[in-house]
């Protein structure tokens, strides 16, 4: 069995700590919530993903976009030249936005590719 990440849900605010303490170690956990989070191994993350690419494709300097909406993407949208909220999204994700489209249910991803005159 081969586990990249996991979530959790808890109704227990008590057992957060414990969970935190007995992963850190090897493991980082991502809170979307008090009682809900996520879990992965230390060491990668959506930031680690693009530079992973970028150096498959041998473009190490390659001008990046990213398009977030949740605390799992933070890492992401820092590392991007730049960085896209989607406008239902997190409030911590639009904090590390360079800009903020509508969701994505609202044309979200094609507004920010006009806006940055990919399209």
């Amino acid at each position: 069995l081969i586990v990249n990440k996991f979530t959790y849900r808890t109704t227990r605010l008590d057992q957060i700590d414990p969970l935190k303490k007995m992963l850190e170690e090897n493991f980082e956990v991502i809170y979307h919530t008090d009682l809900v989070g996520e879990v992965l191994m230390k060491g990668y993350n959506k930031a680690t993903g693009i530079d992973f690419i970028l150096d498959h494709l041998g473009n190490p300097d390659e001008e990046t976009y990213s398009f977030g909406d949740s605390p799992n993407d933070l890492s992401m949208l820092a590392r991007a030249d730049h960085a896209v909220a989607m406008g239902d999204g997190d409030a911590r994700a639009h904090q590390a936005a360079e800009y903020i489209t509508t969701s994505p249910d609202h044309d979200g991803i094609y507004l920010a590719l006009k806006h940055y005159k990919l399209i």
